[in-house]
């Protein structure tokens, strides 16, 4: 991940840094107006000051790295050092040792610069190479001006002299620059940098113009430029904002969307344009001239080839960013589509099948919940990686969403379709290695859709067909493959039926409500309560069973308002019920999807529920599924929100039921971590009463099971025989349920049954 620059002390100390600019304008002012009274103490005080501060001043910010800021002061110990003797010991024809000095101090600080660039960022160094051979020719062309340097060619040690510090100050003027463009507007105190650098080329050009022409003896507009940049360099070190400094690693920014950062790469030019306009004095002059400018365009030209390259690589970046995965790098979802509509194209006029294989890893979300999304990603990751090596050069694959994936390949019949799906699902045999010692196994449900010439089919069909055949797999119990056939057609289109009748359904209310009674007592002849069965019956397609919509609605993001209904409506035909002395005690079941579970609030509702019909708190029970998943996860994992919301029930004295148990989908240990007080057999056990031999010894077994977890409730649900009522009670299973007993009924029926009841 990206590092952000945060910046200490938003605040810029605007007055401390305008106190200081006045004070640097009034050193200048007065070096310049007085040169051989106040004005060579000034000069000397400000540069005095502002070498320490440079020295001194961003240590004192923050731990800056040695090995790159030790060259600040460095290079201030030896451009102070030069400062004092020249000072002390001025020489009109020059001094060897302060130039030496000064030569050290500005290649201290160019080394400085050039490491930070660095730092900033690599791949900018070509840029800056460039950057720098430009605008160091346009400053020896700026130099070429001065008529006294063409005069000295004779003398190369003093042309030297005083032209190679403009040089230097040139590279590093480019060197800040970078690190500008870089950093972007976040450190405010490298722009004082930058302003800094500016001044001290100016006053070199200045000094060099001086040095060179010896008519020219009042050396105080350089020497005040000079302060004013050494003074301005000061302010940016003293400015806290220079505390970021100590670490710019950072991704390269893309390219500035700001007309203004292009247009200095012409900047170089404005020398070379204005001297071209004047007329030449000699051959030597001539050719100077027109070989810097050449050089010029030639750079200048090399670099607008590097920014142009820049520019398309970016463009070609932001179109694999737009068509790609950013976890993985795999094809996303609208680039899947594109490539399957051209596949499907392509295949249909060679009189090809195309195959799409849709599938998603079984029981992700417990990866997630368990270790956390880091981990969950580096396991997608693992399986962008490995998974296309089992894939043909012309497969396609894509991950369009989660743990989804698609595989789009060409086939000559179904079986090569087949035969890539037991690839896949062999590759998911080996563990994945999610943290060191840690290894999981995770396994894929397949769905798979094929086209078959001349049929027209749309990449979005292809997808639908392939999408209900995987949710067929994992009906079928996970871990497998399902093809989508002429089966699958018609519960398509079935599917496509119920989902918008069920949405009429839920604003029409035409999801009811029926009751079938739980008996207790013996030989189970007394009504203890009952379960609320949602039931719809639709005008056109009839009746509807619940395990057709209930699922579908899970699907379709219904289950919340379908289950608060069918809660509110339980309670209120509860409430009218016990109105009735026969009923003043009865109870009532519901079965509560996990889903509507998994919401922090629904705890709340249900209490809301009951305060509003006055029921107590034990004449509710909620049946849950034993699919409810009980792992243990993270504090504040959302995956602990379905056991919370139980917990707080159970609490409240709201009783809770383990649903379908004996089915096989939870562990023992599973069991003992729901917060139930009782459990619901399911009616696959009761069914083999009768029917298996070893029906009864099961159940009598599973019956003893509660009773050793001593369990306040086990209710055998699906009773359909005398004879699974009587093994059932003398097993010692206190409840039952079934349709041996009762069907179920409109709670209207029941209510007005047992009227007559109370008018004889």
């Amino acid at each position: 991940m990206p590092k952000t620059h945060t910046i200490p002390h938003r605040k810029r100390h605007p007055i401390l840094t305008l106190l200081a600019l006045t004070l640097l304008t009034a050193q200048s002012i007065i070096t310049i107006n007085n040169p051989y009274g106040i004005g060579p103490l000034t000069h000397a005080t400000t540069l005095t000051i502002a070498f320490l501060t440079i020295a001194i001043a961003p240590f004192t910010h923050a731990h800056m790295p040695l090995r790159i800021w030790g060259f600040v002061p460095l290079g201030i110990l030896f451009l102070g050092s030069a400062r004092i003797i020249d000072l002390q010991w001025p020489r009109t024809d020059g001094n060897p040792h302060v130039d030496i000095l000064f030569t050290l101090g500005y290649l201290s600080f160019g080394i400085w610069f050039a490491q930070l660039n660095n730092q900033a960022g690599k791949v900018l160094t070509y840029r800056a190479v460039f950057d720098a051979i430009a605008v160091t020719t346009s400053v020896i062309l700026l130099l070429w001006t001065i008529p006294a340097l063409r005069t000295s060619l004779d003398n190369p040690l003093l042309v030297l002299q005083w032209t190679a510090y403009p040089v230097l100050d040139a590279t590093i003027v480019v060197l800040t620059g970078h690190i500008a463009y870089r950093i972007g507007t976040y450190i405010h105190a490298w722009y004082w940098v930058c302003a800094s650098m500016t001044v001290q080329l100016a006053a070199d050009l200045t000094w060099a113009r001086y040095g060179l022409d010896a008519g020219l003896t009042n050396h105080t507009l350089p020497s005040a430029l000079t302060a004013t940049g050494y003074g301005l360099l000061a302010i940016a070190c003293a400015h806290p904002s220079i505390a970021t400094m100590r670490d710019l690693t950072m991704p390269p920014q893309p390219l500035s969307p700001h007309p203004w950062r292009h247009a200095l790469l012409y900047f170089p030019l404005i020398p070379a344009v204005i001297y071209i306009s004047l007329p030449t004095t000699d051959r030597i002059d001539t050719t100077v001239r027109v070989t810097l400018t050449l050089l010029l365009l030639i750079l200048i030209y090399l670099r607008l080839i590097g920014t142009t390259n820049d520019l398309s690589r970016a463009e070609n970046e932001s179109q694999h960013r737009a068509r790609h995965d950013s976890l993985t790098g795999l094809l996303n979802r609208s680039a899947l589509f594109e490539v399957l509509e051209q596949r499907l194209n392509r295949d249909n006029n060679h009189h090809h099948s195309t195959a799409l294989l849709f599938f998603d890893c079984d029981h992700f979300k417990e990866v997630n919940d368990t270790w956390g999304h880091a981990t969950g990603d580096r396991l997608l990751t693992s399986i962008s990686t490995g998974l296309p090596r089992q894939l043909r050069a012309d497969d396609v694959i894509a991950r369009i969403g989660g743990d989804e994936f698609v595989i789009v390949a060409t086939v000559t019949s179904p079986t090569d379709a087949h035969q890539l799906a037991h690839r896949i699902l062999t590759y998911f045999e080996t563990p994945f290695t999610l943290a060191p010692r840690t290894t999981h196994r995770i396994t894929p449900s397949i769905g798979i859709a094929i086209t078959t010439p001349p049929e027209q089919c749309t990449a979005t069909e292809l997808l639908e067909r392939a999408d209900l055949a995987l949710y067929s797999a994992k009906e079928q119990g996970r871990a497998q493959y399902a093809v989508f056939d002429d089966i699958f057609r018609a519960r398509q289109k079935r599917r496509k039926q119920l989902s918008e009748a069920l949405r009429t359904a839920l604003h029409h209310k035409q999801i009811t409500v029926h009751f079938q009674p739980i008996m207790a007592g013996p030989s189970y002849t007394q009504t203890i309560g009952w379960e609320a069965l949602a039931r719809w019956t639709h005008p056109a397609l009839g009746d509807i069973p619940p395990t057709d919509f209930i699922p579908l609605a899970e699907e379709l993001v219904l289950i919340h308002p379908i289950g608060q209904h069918v809660l509110r409506t339980a309670l209120h035909h509860l409430t009218l019920l016990r109105k009735l002395p026969q009923h003043s005690n009865r109870t009532i079941a519901i079965n509560v999807s996990p889903l509507e579970l998994q919401r922090t609030d629904y705890a709340d509702d249900v209490f809301t529920e009951l305060a509003t019909t006055g029921l107590p708190h034990p004449a509710l029970t909620i049946e849950v599924t034993e699919r409810l998943p009980t792992h243990t996860s993270p504090p504040g994992s959302p995956a602990n929100v379905p056991l919370q919301n139980l917990a707080r029930l159970r609490r409240a004295g709201i009783n809770v039921v383990i649903d379908d148990f004996g089915t096989g989908h939870s562990s023992f240990t599973s069991l003992l971590r729901t917060p139930a007080n009782g459990v619901k057999l399911d009616p696959s056990l009761i069914s083999r009463i009768g029917q298996d031999p070893r029906g009864a010894t099961q159940v009598r077994a599973m019956i003893r099971l509660v009773q050793a977890l001593k369990l306040d409730t086990a209710i055998a649900e699906g009773v359909e025989t005398a004879e699974q009522a009587t093994v059932l009670e003398e097993a010692g299973c206190h409840m039952a349920q079934g349709n041996y007993f009762a069907i179920p009924q409109s709670p209207t029926d029941i209510l007005t049954q047992a009227t007559p009841t109370i008018a004889e």
